[in-house]
């Protein structure tokens, strides 16, 4: 039975019953009972990072105690609404908001993420999509809707696009420059407090990207690289990260590989 505490899981032994999954369910409405009271930007971004760790510990003992079931159902239904419209001058501006409901969830809209586009440059402020957690092959190693648990996911940051809740909207200083030509591409996010960024270059069907940030944030990724592509019908990727353990006292890296045959 795992319990979180930004975003770091700590293994607590036990066993997984109807009761701990009540006493989960009702700590996740509590934490969002406190954030929709919250108007002071900084008390609702810690009220938005309880709710996520208290969703965390929601998902980990429902998936700790369905072990013993024979069948599992898992469930997601995303409702995306991108407004967009065009000015005589090509320039395109847009909001992005959605729904993510998850195993019967009823939950609203997140925050938005607004933007303008011009050729192969966007600039987009709110709930950013994030640098480091938008690089190509960052992902890559996670398989279906749950990403068995995304333990494949190297990365880590503070600025996130959260599909349920503010993301770095709630800094209210948020902002992301996002830039592509050819096989080239470019991506720099800050939220007033870390800036994170990273360039890629696909080349052959081969696609390297690099990433690094100034965040001091335990946990959070300060430099990360990934490679991927296919060979016939294989594809192939390496992902590696090195992370901030407690303000430049410790680093920890973490290295995956992925191998996936394509039917």
């Amino acid at each position: 039975m795992d319990t979180y505490a930004a975003g770091v899981k700590t293994a607590v032994s036990g066993t997984v019953g109807a009761s701990d999954i009540t006493a989960a369910e009702d700590a996740v409405q509590a934490s969002k009972a406190a954030l929709a009271a919250d108007t002071v930007a900084a008390a609702a971004k810690v009220e938005a990072d309880a709710l996520a760790d208290r969703e965390l510990e929601l998902a980990a003992r429902k998936g700790t105690a369905a072990v013993a079931s024979d069948t599992l159902i898992t469930s997601r239904l995303l409702l995306d609404i991108n407004a967009t419209t065009e000015t005589d001058s090509g320039l395109t501006y847009g909001a992005f908001v959605r729904v993510r409901q998850d195993d019967g969830d009823t939950n609203a809209f997140n925050a938005a993420r607004f933007y303008v586009k011009s050729g192969g440059l966007e600039v987009a402020v709110g709930n950013i999509w994030g640098a480091m957690d938008s690089m190509p092959g960052a992902y890559g190693q996670s398989i279906g809707l749950t990403g068995l648990g995304f333990a494949g996911l190297v990365t880590g940051s503070e600025m996130s696009f959260s599909s349920k809740g503010a993301g770095a909207a709630g800094s209210k200083e948020a902002v992301e420059a996002i830039y592509s030509m050819g096989d080239f591409s470019a991506h720099v996010s800050a939220d007033g407090t870390d800036t994170e960024g990273f360039v890629s270059y696909t080349a052959s069907g081969w696609t390297i990207a690099l990433a690094t940030s100034d965040s001091d944030v335990a946990t959070s990724t300060e430099t990360a690289a990934t490679v991927s592509g296919k060979i016939g019908d294989v594809t192939v990727g390496a992902a590696w990260a090195e992370a901030v353990t407690t303000h430049h006292s410790g680093h920890s890296q973490r290295l995956c590989l992925l191998v996936r045959l394509q039917l």
